[in-house]
């Protein structure tokens, strides 16, 4: 059965009682492996120019395309990375990329409708184009994109190299993932009307786990595998999740550090959250700036592969304020192509809807707990919920509009959640990708996570890889 990566971009978001994180990371997942996850891919961004360091999460859609958010390549709300300051890491079950392969970024390219202010976000989704196809192996395959929508109730993997846990400041150095379930985003409107319920548009998806488990931030752009980083999640392996891909970035130009998810959707193109490519709190990261990592199970991408970036391409209607994020996806092209192996491998774009109810699976290397971030790759399985679980009632067609671009996903009790680190993550189910870790509130774990929907964004995704 193919695997379709439901992408899902973190985002930040808060409550009264929670911190904004637009970096999900999967939060008390498990340590997992590029084995398990060919398709998840790392960001690098050259952040400042103070050297690369893992930024957001990705997956590598085809040999020169990586998916990603579009709020991953940006430096400030005004100014994107350039390809020169992005790289791709792919094949490493690391955050930073160790064993994989860095990739060279040729072109970035935003979603044209993406929009990020203090309202909003939107078509928070980027291709990551790369300057030399990637060579597909065991750890290095891209994952098909999903069509279909996920629906409350869905199960879905998110993957990432997050903070380890909610109250956690480490970030996890080997992939996390963590089982989350889709809930519904009138859910999810609820359980945030009081925060920012305008960043909950029908674009995207909510997730949510067990108490203490999920995505929180360093997840962003990660993907959602349909069938962050993880907290209460499980160790993982590349090997089962061989789309999963490391963002690292040059954060405030003091070296590459993993930041983000991502997921491999061809062999030049990486998935993740479009919030993941910020250099720093100022400005989008360059090409040069961001990496990805592949074929690794660990956070820091340690025997995997990374690769240089070429071009990191937001979703043209990314949009992110503190009040709402919409379209929170981006594309990171490699300078080179992957070369697919056991533990590099693409997950198909899924076009299905994901209904309540559904299981999906989050991969990550975000917090575990405790301020630590998750070394290894963690897991966890999740539902998706109805948008009558998040809100009682819609009162507009609007609103109903506005919601099926998202989806939410609800934890199982003590089992995961996807947190800050996971963000850009992949949301996979049945083999396909449905997802990108987009936000999340803190304490991680606590309420429902959110992604970005594949299918709402299927055709720019085509279009751009």
């Amino acid at each position: 059965m193919k695997t379709y990566i439901a992408v899902v971009l973190a985002c930040f978001v808060a409550l009264a009682t929670c911190e904004i994180d637009i970096a999900p990371n999967v939060v008390n997942g498990v340590d997992t492996s590029i084995l398990d996850h060919p398709y998840m891919a790392g960001i690098h961004v050259n952040w400042m120019g103070r050297g690369f360091v893992p930024f957001c999460g990705a997956s590598i859609i085809n040999r020169r395309s990586v998916l990603t958010a579009a709020h991953c390549l940006v430096f400030n709300n005004t100014a994107q990375a350039s390809a020169a300051d992005v790289r791709v890491s792919v094949g490493s079950s690391y955050r930073m990329g160790t064993n994989g392969v860095f990739y060279d970024v040729f072109r970035m390219i935003r979603h044209p409708q993406y929009l990020l202010n203090d309202d909003m976000i939107q078509a928070d989704v980027a291709v990551v184009r790369l300057i030399w196809p990637l060579v597909f192996s065991r750890i290095v395959q891209p994952i098909p994109l999903g069509k279909s929508r996920v629906e409350a109730g869905d199960m879905v993997m998110v993957t990432g190299w997050g903070f380890i846990s909610s109250d956690s400041t480490q970030v996890a150095t080997r992939m996390q993932r963590v089982l989350m379930q889709a809930i519904s985003n009138a859910r999810c409107l609820w359980i945030h009307r009081d925060t920012i319920p305008s960043w909950v548009t029908r674009e995207m998806v909510c997730l949510l786990a067990g108490t203490g488990q999920g995505v929180c931030g360093g997840d962003s752009g990660g993907p959602i595998e349909l069938n962050g980083h993880v907290v209460g999640g499980v160790d993982t392996s590349i090997l089962d999740h061989p789309y999963m891909a490391g963002i690292h970035i040059n954060w405030f130009s003091e070296g590459l550090i993993p930041f983000c998810g991502g997921a491999v959707i061809s062999r030049r193109s990486i998935l993740t959250a479009a919030h993941c490519l910020y250099a720093n709190l100022d400005r989008y990261a360059t090409a040069r700036e961001v990496q990805v990592s592949v074929g690794s199970s660990y956070r820091d991408g340690r025997l995997g592969m990374t690769y240089s970036v070429l071009r990191l391409i937001r979703h043209p209607k990314y949009f992110l304020t503190y009040e709402r994020i919409e379209n929170d996806l981006a594309i990171v092209r490699l300078i080179f192509p992957l070369i697919f192996t056991r533990v590099i491998q693409p997950i198909p774009l899924g076009k299905f809807i994901i209904n309540s109810g559904d299981l999906v699976m989050v991969t990550g290397f975000g917090w575990i707990g405790d301020d630590v971030f998750a070394t290894r790759m963690q897991r966890v399985q999740l539902r998706a919920m109805t948008m009558l679980d998040v809100y009682g009632f819609i009162e507009t067609l609007f609103l109903i509009e506005l919601l099926r671009k998202w989806f939410v996903w609800k934890e199982d009790q003590d089992k995961g959640f996807a947190v800050s680190g996971d963000s850009g993550g992949p949301l996979e189910k049945d083999g396909y990708l449905v997802g990108i870790t987009c936000w999340t509130l803190r304490p991680c774990g606590s309420t429902p996570s959110v992604y970005t929907r594949i299918s709402e964004h299927y055709k720019w995704i085509s279009d751009n890889i």
